[in-house]
């Protein structure tokens, strides 16, 4: 996979141009690779090593000087790709306080040129807000949030059918809390038993 995307990523690579439209008057065009980068790599229920190639191949063939992973929960394959590619900065942090950190910057992490890479709505949501003061790229949409919101959407269920103890703490509240429902990896099971 990595040499398939350095590939079309070199082919894609344009050159500079240089035209001399009157005796002496040179106008040229030149492209100059972004001096960093931090790229966002999903590690949690869906992890997306794969993310990584296709984000750091591009940057390492337009030339970026310093490449910044960030992923909650570094998954062997992950750090393979990031070995295999030669980056050397990945910090285990995620969501919106990774976009944050990369935006800009903590006691350990220098803030970056340019943020891309997938993530969740809260990933994307953060994305924008720091898209005045960083590059990103375009805000995920469709296929990205497919397998998210199938958890979205079973954690909603689980919630309407087993959640009436609970409804009176979420009643009014404008996002369910997420974090004290277990992974859809978790309640497949309990649901086809029946529980």
């Amino acid at each position: 996979m990595i040499l398939a995307v350095r590939t079309f990523s070199e082919a894609q690579r344009p050159g500079d141009t240089s035209v001399e439209a009157a005796p002496g008057i040179v106008s040229e065009r030149r492209w100059h690779a972004l001096d960093s980068v931090g790229i966002c790599v999903p590690s949690g229920t869906f992890p997306l090593p794969s993310s990584l190639v296709m984000a750091a191949v591009p940057a390492l063939v337009a030339g970026v000087r310093r490449i910044a992973v960030v992923t909650p929960q570094p998954v062997a394959a992950t750090l393979v790709v990031a070995r295999e590619l030669g980056l050397d900065e990945i910090y285990a942090i995620g969501g919106a306080q990774a976009v944050a950190a990369l935006a800009y910057g903590t006691a350990s992490i220098e803030p970056v040129d340019r943020i891309v890479g997938p993530g969740s709505a809260y990933v994307t949501a953060a994305k924008l807000l720091v898209s005045t003061r960083v590059g990103i790229d375009i805000p995920a949409g469709g296929t990205v949030f497919q397998a998210r919101t199938a958890v979205i959407a079973m954690a909603v269920g689980l919630l309407v059918t087993i959640g009436s103890a609970v409804m009176p703490s979420i009643r009014g509240s404008r996002v369910p809390p997420m974090a004290a429902l277990r992974s859809v990896a978790t309640e497949r099971p309990q649901i086809k038993a029946g529980r």
